[in-house]
């Protein structure tokens, strides 16, 4: 998958879902693969936002499926907070 490359989740079963989306940016190391999203939002994530986000879920599927052998880390970068734009989700 090329960076802006489109992804697609397909859940087996009797009523198959399929996502499709955009990651902004893969990083991978030797020891991770880091996924990137970049945000505009005048707001950080809050409570369920940030515990359980259905968008990093979605982000780590997919990108395990890619490197099956490699942990997984999802970040949201928020662009309006240049101090510390960073927000982590550990999916576990």
């Amino acid at each position: 998958m090329k960076q802006n490359e489109a992804l697609a989740i397909l859940k087996s079963g009797k009523n198959p879902v399929r996502a499709i989306g955009f990651i902004d940016k893969t990083a991978v190391y030797p020891d991770k693969c880091v996924t990137l999203d970049y945000k505009s939002s005048k707001a950080k994530f809050t409570g369920e936002d940030i515990n359980f986000n259905v968008q990093a879920l979605m982000y780590a599927v997919a990108q395990k499926r890619r490197f099956p052998n490699l942990p997984i880390e999802v970040s949201f970068l928020f662009l309006k907070f240049t101090k510390k734009p960073e927000q982590k989700v550990v999916i576990t």
